[in-house]
């Protein structure tokens, strides 16, 4: 197999849902070895969460595939008595613990970082949550589309006049994953340069504020709240801006004077143009034939296109992004398409391996541990494991 960039790391991954497994699963990409310990029976919530049949049976939805490639899946409740001494092996050979329970769960475990770090102070510990560790708000449930609304994220999304807006994907859970990845990334740095950890404190609400930085500054610096401003850019110009076509619509990003004025003869008007304008003369041709004539003299511009046409792109069959692995098991001789790192790492690179299915390595993982089959029948029969 080929090496990663995270190769000999070994993460103990306590996450579920979006955030806290799109985080791990970087690194599980990048040749870190993830275990994902996760309820018995039931499993992570994203198993079951739009899963159409035969994948709800087999306890595989698009979200988890999509989520948890190339780790390893053992289940465990973690609140049996046995837990914590089933998990010490575990955490002992760990680089990296990781979780996104709301605060006060895991220390109600014993499982918190100050308790885990005290015999581990290189141990490197992430927790992912909605709002942070501290405040007010800390001990709230949190989910995607809230954060996107309390934020502010959707006040400024959608068209003047109209409703507010969600984005339609994970626009605050996918970045908070990867601020946890680069978090960890430096953390796990610092502990081989120094031999020291540290707790990392990951919220979904300070990535949202994050994202909106510019409008943020600019509330501050003008005193102004910014507007919902439909497919206009922050920039608030209508070369920078989205029209219908006359099969579609294209986006238009012209910014610098040179390219405003390319725009501007393209479309064959003169002074300055409204957007009723140009509205106008884009519904006149296709959106291939204006993207064509725009690309020619350097204006920068994109087709709208639907997710499968975005996908049938030739320049992805160039890229790493996309691979086809199997399917869980239970679900063998099916494969799906799915999305990796996006960065080529060379020379080395690794390749992605399918989400495990249920508990699929509880036994080969807790035998390493030292534990006989016996013990673990014990467990399983008890429903511990």
């Amino acid at each position: 197999m080929n090496k990663g960039l995270f190769d000999n790391v070994k993460i103990l991954d306590f996450t579920q849902i979006v955030a806290g497994p799109f985080a791990t699963m970087q690194l599980a990409l990048q040749g870190a070895e993830v275990i994902k310990v996760e309820r018995p029976r039931e499993g992570d919530m994203m198993r079951s969460i739009m899963a159409e049949p035969p994948f709800r049976d087999q306890n595989t939805s698009a979200g988890f595939i999509a989520f948890n490639l190339s780790k390893k899946s053992l289940t465990l409740d973690l609140k049996a008595e046995p837990a914590r001494d089933i998990l010490a092996p575990l955490v002992t050979a760990a680089d990296v613990v990781v979780e996104n329970f709301r605060p006060g769960v895991m220390a109600g475990l014993g499982l918190d970082a100050e308790t885990l770090r005290r015999d581990r102070p290189d141990l490197v510990y992430c927790s992912i949550s909605g709002f942070g560790q501290t405040g007010p708000s800390s001990g709230k449930r949190a989910y995607d589309g809230a954060i996107q609304a309390e934020s502010g994220m959707m006040s400024v999304t959608g068209y003047a006049g109209g409703d507010p807006l969600r984005a339609g994907y994970f626009a605050v859970d996918i970045p908070t994953g990867y601020a946890a990845a680069f978090a960890i990334a430096g953390a796990l740095l610092k502990a081989q340069t120094t031999g020291k950890g540290c707790y990392l404190d990951v919220a979904m609400t300070d990535t949202a504020l994050s994202l909106m930085a510019m409008q943020i500054n600019e509330y501050f610096q003008h005193d102004t709240v910014p507007k919902r401003l439909g497919n206009m850019s922050a920039a608030r110009t209508l070369s920078d801006n989205c029209y219908a076509t006359a099969d579609g619509a294209i986006s238009i990003v012209a910014l610098t004077q040179p390219q405003i004025k390319a725009l501007h003869q393209v479309l064959s008007l003169t002074g300055i143009p409204t957007a009723a304008d140009m509205a106008a003369v884009f519904r006149t041709a296709t959106s291939r034939d204006w993207h064509a004539r725009l690309s020619s003299v350097g204006v920068p511009s994109g087709i709208v296109r639907d997710l499968p046409e975005a996908l049938a792109d030739p320049q992805l069959e160039m890229r790493t992004i996309l691979s086809a692995v199997q399917r869980p098991t239970g679900l063998d001789g099916e494969a799906v398409t799915v999305v990796g790192s996006p960065f080529v790492v060379s020379p080395t690179a690794t390749i992605a391996q399918p989400a495990p299915s249920l508990g699929e390595h509880t036994e080969d993982l807790l035998r390493n541990c030292g534990f006989t089959m016996q013990q673990i029948e014990n467990w399983r029969a008890a429903g511990v494991v």
